[in-house]
């Protein structure tokens, strides 16, 4: 498991009170004591820092102390006066990058890497990435099913489900992968099909959330509202955002948005899908959606 250090930047100069906050240096004590801090750490894999003068410079004197290059420093733009959200995407995309360059073979890296990007809306690259992912694992289920996501929300429906039925072939339980497929069959209008592929899911969660889209979509309202009922009632703790999608599906976008906030209260990882979630389609000319994207750091 890896260890993220946190480190504030030392005490910097106020010798010139017209210098902006990023634009200061440290002082002598600031500089001191970030070499004597750097002691307590071991050589670290990465190190971020942002461009702000002050933070360059402690990042800099920890790299020396503790024998990581100063040229491999990586400066993120964003880390500046970041949020914890903010440090933990560009982490994770520096991380899956410095992955990439270490092991560019590795299916796991490929994939997931793939993933990240496609939520990002850069789909021509995370598709890129997921194909190599399944050309260099063939046999994972995971990287089929990782590719079909990116796919469906690049709106490449045909090549999804081609995707996540590779997925269930190698593995018939593998979890959503149902579910998933049988709301890109929806959405290619296969309503039959779609229903009796939401019945094979074996994750009650993914099983309910599926019927509530479904069964709204044939017009079939009160099997809509009992799946989606059930869905927000034995599931709010591990399934807000699904339950958000649900009702942004049905074009309910009061409750979409509560369920959102709620999602992103509890940290659910599919936060991290908002802006690309077709699902969330009926939210787009709301004016609470570029908020909420903002909210969330994922707005342009």
């Amino acid at each position: 498991m890896k260890t993220l250090y946190l480190v504030r930047h030392a005490k910097s100069s106020r010798d010139n009170p017209m210098l902006p906050d990023k634009d200061r240096p440290l002082n002598v004590r600031g500089k001191r004591d970030a070499s004597r801090a750097a002691k307590k750490l071991a050589k670290p894999d990465l190190i971020l820092s942002s461009p702000a003068r002050g933070a360059l410079t402690t990042a800099e004197l920890f790299a020396k102390k503790l024998d990581y290059k100063v040229h491999d420093i990586v400066i993120g733009k964003r880390l500046y006066a970041a949020s914890p959200d903010d440090l933990l995407e560009v982490s994770a995309e520096v991380s899956y990058r410095r992955a990439l360059e270490l092991a560019p073979g590795n299916a796991l890296v490929l994939h997931q890497s793939g993933f990240l990007v496609g939520n990002m809306g850069r789909f021509d690259e995370g598709i890129g990435l997921g194909r190599r992912a399944v050309e260099q694992d063939p046999l994972s289920a995971s990287a089929y099913f990782f590719l079909g996501l990116t796919l469906w929300t690049a709106v490449r429906r045909a090549e999804a489900v081609a995707a996540l039925r590779k997925a269930l072939e190698l593995a018939p339980q593998y979890a959503a992968a149902h579910a998933w497929l049988s709301i890109v069959l929806l959405e290619q209008g296969g309503n039959d099909e779609a229903l009796a592929e939401a019945l094979r899911e074996p994750e009650e969660w993914g099983r309910l959330f599926a019927l509530a889209v479904i069964h709204h979509a044939a017009g079939r309202q009160a099997e809509s509202d009992e799946a989606l009922h059930e869905l927000a009632r034995k599931y709010s703790d591990v399934a807000a955002y699904q339950v958000a999608q649900a009702h942004g599906a049905r074009g309910e976008v009061a409750p979409a948005f509560e369920w959102l906030e709620r999602a992103f209260t509890q940290r659910d990882p599919g936060i991290f899908w908002t802006k690309v979630d077709p699902l969330l389609r009926s939210l787009h000319a709301d004016p609470r959606w570029e908020v909420f994207l903002r909210k969330v750091r994922l707005a342009d």
